[in-house]
């Protein structure tokens, strides 16, 4: 069987930071029907566009650079989907490029990267100074607790943890990533001391990288 895979990338800003994965999913295959590319579908009683997201972007994260693929089942140009692709995203969905990928491999996610802007009134706050990061980054475990199944559970996300630097008035975290797990951004927070609603209210996260390993 025929399949060309399609590698996506772009950008969720504006309004539609705030829309869930699942309606960033639908979102997509709405473009993607109307486009009116010849989609490889899934099977069973509701059958709908093989696309998949390597890595799942948080609610009200913005995404300066995210990937999305798809197959077809008739072979379509690069610069043909492109433009029927550009015709039909809604203002938020930014298209950054278009490529072929390798249908025989799923897109396996190496690294991310985020920047938290923090509001005026946390910009010189302690906690993000560079005593501060030097000596997050110096411990040799930063446990978090995470609720899964109605349970609490203590992770150690230092392996996750790459670097954590300041750059001009943002934060800059780099994650690793992959099928062992990786860690938020907002937890990297919470250890350098910012309680929960300081995570959400008084910074502006945007993932600016999803580094693939193919």
């Amino acid at each position: 069987m025929f399949v060309e895979r399609i590698r996506v990338r772009f950008q969720k800003t504006g309004e539609l930071t705030v829309i869930s994965h699942l309606d960033l999913m639908r979102a997509f295959e709405r473009v993607l029907r109307r486009a009116s590319l010849p989609l490889r579908m899934t099977e069973g009683f509701n059958p709908h566009p093989r696309l998949s997201f390597p890595a799942a972007l948080g609610l009200g994260i913005e995404g300066a650079e995210e990937v999305m693929e798809f197959d077809l089942s008739e072979w379509v140009t690069a610069s043909e989907v492109e433009r029927r692709l550009r015709e039909q995203l809604p203002v938020g969905l930014n298209l950054l490029s278009v490529k072929l990928a390798d249908p025989q491999q799923t897109a396996r996610v190496q690294e991310v990267a985020y920047r938290a802007e923090p509001v005026e009134a946390l910009r010189a706050d302690p906690r993000l100074a560079p005593e501060a990061l030097t000596a997050l980054r110096g411990r040799t475990e930063l446990t978090v607790e995470r609720r899964r199944k109605g349970r609490d559970k203590s992770v150690d996300i230092r392996p996750f943890l790459l670097s954590v630097e300041r750059e001009a008035e943002s934060l800059v975290v780099r994650l690793k990533a992959g099928p062992e797990g990786s860690a938020h951004p907002e937890e990297v927070l919470g250890l350098l001391g910012f309680d929960a609603r300081e995570r959400r209210t008084g910074f502006h996260f945007v993932r600016t990288r999803v580094l693939l390993a193919n």
